[in-house]
């Protein structure tokens, strides 16, 4: 499964939580925190997540947003089945 998420529909963090929901189809029971973020990603498999506008998450949310992107970075270094790629590393075949 491929999942574009774009930084720029994260900009407090309940619509973050929210949005991350969606676009990663995470269970009902999903706590809304970086740590639930983290336990339901770091069991995912077969997960591309391609990151874009994601400097956006960074000015909206200041430090949550870092705490956001090293929890994603986190997950996809412990979980080979859910790989991470920011926009500057997009491959050269994925269209946005």
């Amino acid at each position: 499964m491929e999942v574009f998420v774009d930084g720029r529909a994260c900009t407090t963090k309940e619509e973050t939580h929210l949005y991350l929901k969606h676009v990663l189809n995470l269970p009902e029971y999903y706590g809304m925190n970086l740590d639930a973020l983290y336990d339901c990603i770091s069991t995912m498999r077969h997960v591309k997540v391609y990151l874009i506008h994601w400097d956006v998450i960074v000015e909206s949310l200041g430090e949550y947003g870092h705490q956001l992107l090293q929890t994603l970075s986190e997950a996809a270094e412990e979980n080979p089945g859910f790989e991470l790629f920011m926009e500057d590393e997009l491959e050269d075949d994925v269209e946005i």
